[in-house]
């Protein structure tokens, strides 16, 4: 009798051995697929974070391109920026950079130097206009317009598809510290406080934004520098 038992218990565990191994091929593949369901929503997660990120990228890089554009409109209204030609009244896609190597018609000076950089600026032509207004600085240290061509040079640093923030900042302050009573350092100010914001320094942002607030509070960069404050996210 007792071997028949041992023999039946056996025979139920043979029985039930191939349903527990079943259960367990389904709770491993439910596994795995919680494991590929989880990896799927940080892909979404990453990808998502991805896609804000380069929006917020074409927006800036719109924004740089929009303000420059309203500055060069402002100069040409006051008449301190001659017009564009005007067999050029529709440009072409992709205009193409002009020859550096070629000389300026008419005499060198410093006036030549500066139309020739803010028109290369209107043409979104950067790396031209930076090596004229360097031109312009170099040759003409003290010249009437050489506060003028450090503000363009920071907003041109810092309007490129790739911005150089650092030269960007180095120009600015240039007009700021040596310039105090042009009528350019309060848009330096302004341009500064963005510069440092976008560089992650959000304390001396704030700082400079708040500065030109106080300082020039009658005119309508201390409502611009107000409105960009705040839009800042500078965290805790």
């Amino acid at each position: 009798m007792l071997r028949l038992a041992q023999f039946l218990v056996l025979l139920a565990a043979l029985a039930a051995a191939p349903a527990v191994r079943a259960e367990q091929a389904d709770a491993d593949r439910q596994y795995q697929l919680q494991l590929l369901q989880q990896e799927i929503m940080q892909l979404r997660g990453q990808l998502e974070e991805l896609s804000y990120r380069l929006q917020r990228m074409q927006a800036s890089q719109d924004e740089r391109y929009m303000e420059l554009d309203r500055r060069l409109q402002q100069l040409m209204q006051a008449g301190a920026l001659p017009p564009p030609p005007a067999d050029a009244a529709a440009p072409a896609a992709e205009p193409a950079p002009p020859d550096l190597a070629a000389p300026l018609e008419g005499p060198l000076d410093e006036q030549t130097l500066y139309d020739a950089a803010l028109q290369l600026i209107r043409a979104r032509q950067y790396d031209p206009a930076i090596v004229r207004l360097e031109e312009l600085i170099e040759k003409f240290p003290e010249g009437d317009l050489t506060a003028n061509a450090y503000y363009w040079l920071g907003e041109v640093h810092a309007a490129k598809p790739v911005p150089d923030y650092e030269k960007a900042r180095q120009a600015l302050v240039q007009v700021i510290t040596y310039y105090p009573e042009h009528r350019k350092t309060a848009d330096a100010g302004f341009k500064l406080g963005k510069v440092y914001y976008q560089m992650g320094d959000c304390a001396r942002a704030t700082n400079i934004l708040g500065q030109v607030m106080t300082q020039f509070k009658d005119e309508t960069v201390a409502r611009l520098a107000e409105e960009y404050l705040n839009t800042l996210e500078c965290g805790s």
